[in-house]
């Protein structure tokens, strides 16, 4: 189905007898120029690879004594990760691999369990290695050992038999479980992915999936293991957009990925044409995919949907042409592959009758060991050959269906874990937050999809008398749960349905009707036409009818992605450009059509959105820093908030497409010039999220320097690490990027690179100013040399509007990053509370420091999670924190001592 490249050389089933390092090794005899590894447009070759693996093989070596072990990795995407993983393996260990964002105190039950040897680390993530290993388990950066020379001697743990890895994966209560398999079982799943994929030296593979997830096995090693090269991005810590970016510069050929990240970065009329093969697995795939796939890729490309697990590797794939004909709804996993039988099994462990939906079973000889010190697990999960073979089964949880061509369609899990726009949520913690509420008699909830494939969590209920409305219900839910558990779409039964054997029978649950719920608000209809065409186009977006202008967007059960839906079509109605922002301020058509009566289109430039306007304490004026969603958490934070404390959002400047300041001090005045309209004088309470907390600093020491009072200064997740050493690194990484500018660029890139120069001088770092301002006029008298290049057409075509839409978001990425990386935060005299997340990349004891050199007075208060689920996942914690702050400064007995 794959059309071979002509360098392709099929994976011969002989090379399953040997290690997986030896497998590498001969690939480093043949292609030991060739990249192996590359990252942000620089490569590592095969003999530098395996020159390094060495080194840390050695290195493992001394501190276990050659015996066979486990060692934990805990790295960054990288070169260091790749060095790692064959480092250990060709020194006989089994790699297991930890998220690095997790804390210790959830990573050190695993380091435990494990049993590990030790650590293997890299630089930026040396503090957090060791704060898990402590005083027991030794560290080893990985980088200290680079220049070292030597070869590991006495391979005697490498063989085709011997363990190659530990993974840690939750099963169905939630607990981990380490997934042990050899190193045969790794090559032959190589090689399933090889011959199917046609798997070839001068492919060039994604590898996304974190180094923690079992995903990342079949790129590493299919690229590695067949002379073609790897080329690692880091999908959370990056966006959308410079995941495009990188699939372009990169060269990508082989693209893997679930299908929610496909989805996120294909926008526009851009097309990748060196992709040849895109895979999906770990998610639902859908019709929807398979559009995207034809309008962003060539007529030569192939979308192949597989499904897989840490258990068994690849176990079907389902290959789609541009020109293959595809049904609505869920895409099948498709045919099976070598030496995997797929079975469907019934509740009593027989064969499924046909067309019936069956547990997901799989029959193979190369099936993972077990579950690593959990013998009774591995009990239930892998049973014997029913035929009395060689081969072992393993049930994987998963319902299915195959349909009369044979192919497989996964239709969820058995035990009620699903996943809801890509991120797993367990069902069974919905139902127990919905059985604990006043008004519900009985309930159930579980993920249904779309006929696009997109998961929506549904509830249904059985209210006591008289019912709760949807409004009261998600209110509530919201004060227990995630915004991502708060089910979407409410259903109201008089009694759940039951099976003959009067257990719960989920497949008769009802559908959720498309029409409104009952909510507090009473149906009001349209006033006007404006208010009419805006209910038409929220009926669109929400499918359902009818909508009344007082109905709440969040309980008619939108999300952020309706509300970026529902936004583009009221902007290409209008034809006016709007910000997300305006829907957090106006969450009913009513309130959003006066807001698009009074609104002008350069008030949204860089508004003072009044959140919530009333209240009897003073205002929290908020800089919220997401140029992404417009700051749509916002909106469930205030849920969590004090009601009387007035909360007044200030966006990131450039959100309609208008212009953007380029340093934080210019930020800084536009914001001030807003502020100063809504709240002419002080006492002020300020803060501000990433690139707006540094805004919020500048802010107060622009207030406080014309005499006004800053009560508070709440900064969340900005930083100040290091400004001198990030102003050297920033100047360098722009000398490299200018180098390869054309030359109508030149003027700009030499102007920028100045202005490094002069920061330099500024920041006290005299010594390399000299240097600096050589390689400045070098690198600018080369930008002038190069030939001028053709203007490059405009995306959004020639004096189109930059609308929320259709403004690319790298542009403001680019800014906001450039001005960060230029912004010298001089001294301010007042206090700075540091609002920091636990499992982010700078520890939050290292931020403190950082804001100490600023700050004269800094407290540090630690929140749940990582850079990205503060604000998700945990926030009502980020809101309670907040309030204590807030409180203190009202002099409140609440404050709790923040």
């Amino acid at each position: 189905m794959v059309q071979a490249p002509v360098d392709f050389e099929p994976f011969a089933r002989t090379e399953l007898e040997q290690s997986i390092a030896r497998r590498f090794e001969r690939q480093v005899a043949r292609f030991g120029d060739r990249p192996a590894v590359g990252v942000d447009g620089t490569s590592v070759s095969y003999s530098e690879l395996d020159r390094r693996a060495e080194a840390v093989a050695c290195a493992v070596r001394e501190r276990t004594g050659g015996a066979p072990a486990r060692v934990v990795v805990l790295c960054a995407q990288g070169v260091p990760l790749v060095a790692a993983i064959l480092g250990a393996l060709k020194a006989g260990a089994a790699y297991v691999p930890l998220e690095r964002a997790q804390p210790a105190a959830r990573l050190a039950p695993l380091l435990a369990h494990a049993r590990a040897a030790l650590v293997l680390t890299d630089a930026a993530s040396r503090d957090a290695a060791r704060a898990l290993a402590g005083e027991a388990v030794p560290v080893v950066e990985v980088e200290e050992h680079a220049a070292a020379t030597g070869r590991v001697g006495g391979a005697d743990a490498r063989e085709p038999s011997a363990p190659a890895y530990v993974y840690y994966t939750s099963g169905t209560t939630g607990a981990p479980k380490g997934v042990l398999d050899t190193q045969r079982n790794v090559l032959h799943n190589v090689m399933r992915y090889t011959n199917s994929l046609c798997i070839a030296p001068s492919d060039r593979l994604t590898l996304l999936p974190a180094s923690h997830l079992s995903g990342a096995v079949s790129s590493l090693f299919g690229a590695l293991l067949n002379g073609a090269s790897v080329h690692p991005f880091d999908v959370a810590g990056r966006s959308a957009a410079e995941l495009a970016d990188y699939l372009l510069r990169e060269r990508i050929t082989i693209y893997h990925s679930v299908p929610a990240i496909f989805r996120s970065f294909l926008s526009g009329e851009r097309r990748f044409p060196d992709v040849r093969v895109v895979r999906l697995e770990g998610d639902r795939a859908s019709a929807r995919d398979v559009e995207l796939f034809r309008r962003h890729f060539t007529a030569h490309a192939v979308l192949v949907n597989g499904l897989g697990s840490t258990e068994t590797g690849l176990v079907r794939q389902h290959f789609v042409r541009p020109d293959t004909p595809v049904a609505d709804g869920l895409l099948p996993v498709g045919g099976p592959v070598e030496d995997m039988e797929l079975l469907l099994l019934d509740e009593r462990g027989g064969a499924a009758a046909p067309g019936a939906v069956g547990e997901v079973a799989v029959l193979s000889e190369f099936l993972a060991t077990g579950y690593w010190r959990a013998p009774d697990l591995t009990a239930r999960a892998f049973g014997p050959d029913p035929s009395g073979g060689p081969r072992r089964v393993y049930r994987s949880g998963d319902l299915g269906r195959l349909g009369p061509d044979g192919r497989l369609v996964v239709l969820g899990r058995r035990d009620g874990r699903a996943k809801v726009r890509g991120q797993s949520v367990e069902v069974a913690e919905v139902e127990a937050a919905l059985l604990a509420l006043p008004g519900v008699r009985d309930a159930v909830a579980a993920v249904r999809s779309d006929v696009d494939g997109t998961g929506r969590l549904v509830a249904w209920v059985v209210p006591t008398s008289p019912p709760p409305t949807v409004s009261a219900l998600r209110a509530q839910l919201g004060q227990r749960l995630a915004p991502l558990l708060v089910p979407s779409r409410f259903v109201f039964l008089d009694a759940l349905p039951l099976a003959a054997s009067r257990k719960l029978d989920r497949g008769a649950l009802p559908a959720p009707a498309p029409e409104r719920p009952p909510l507090e608000s009473a149906y009001a209809a349209p006033t006007n036409a404006l208010e009419s065409l805006l209910v038409h186009l929220w009926e669109e977006v929400l499918e359902l009818a009818p909508v009344g202008i007082r109905d709440a967007f969040l309980d008619l059960g939108g999300d952020s992605l309706a509300a970026v839906a529902m936004l583009e079509r009221v902007e290409a109605a209008l034809a006016r450009p709007l910000s997300t922002a305006l829907l957090a301020s106006a969450g009913t058509v009513e309130q959003l059509a006066r807001a698009l009566v009074a609104a002008q289109p350069p008030d949204l430039r860089a508004p003072l959105v009044a959140l919530r306007p009333g209240g009897s304490k003073r205002p929290f004026v908020f800089l919220h820093g997401d140029y992404w969603s417009d700051g749509l958490y916002c909106v469930h934070a205030s849920r969590h908030l004090d009601p009387e404390r007035p909360l007044w959002l200030l966006p990131p400047c450039g959100l309609d497409g208008g212009p953007i300041p380029e340093s934080i001090e210019a930020m800084a005045e536009v914001h001030l010039q807003a502020l100063r309209q809504a709240q002419p004088r002080g006492p002020y309470l300020l803060g501000g999220n990433c690139n707006g907390g540094l805004a919020a600093l500048e802010l107060a020491r622009r207030l406080t320097s014309e005499g006004e009072r800053v009560d508070a200064l709440v900064v969340v997740r900005a930083s100040a690490r290091g400004v001198r050493y990030r102003l050297h690194a920033a100047a360098a990484r722009a000398l490299v990027a200018a180098c390869r500018r054309p030359r109508d660029e030149a003027l700009l890139w030499r102007e920028r690179l100045i202005a490094f120069a002069e920061l330099l001088r500024r920041s006290g770092a005299r010594a390399r100013v000299r240097l600096v301002r050589d390689k400045l006029a070098s690198a600018a008298r080369a930008l002038l040399a190069r030939p001028a290049a053709a203007p490059a057409p405009s995306a959004a075509g020639a004096g189109a509007p930059l609308t929320p839409g259709r403004v690319p978001r790298e542009r403001l990425r680019d800014a906001f990053t450039r001005a960060a990386a230029l912004y010298v935060p001089r001294p301010y005299g007042g206090r700075v509370t540091l609002l920091w997340p636990e499992a982010d990349d700078e520890a939050p004891a290292e931020a403190a420091r950082s804001w100490a050199r600023v700050a004269r007075d800094v407290e540090l208060r630690v929140l749940p999670g990582d850079h990205l689920s503060y604000s998700t996942k945990h926030v009502q914690a980020f809101a309670r924190e907040l309030d204590r702050c807030l409180a203190r400064s009202d002099g409140s007995a609440a404050a709790g001592g923040c």
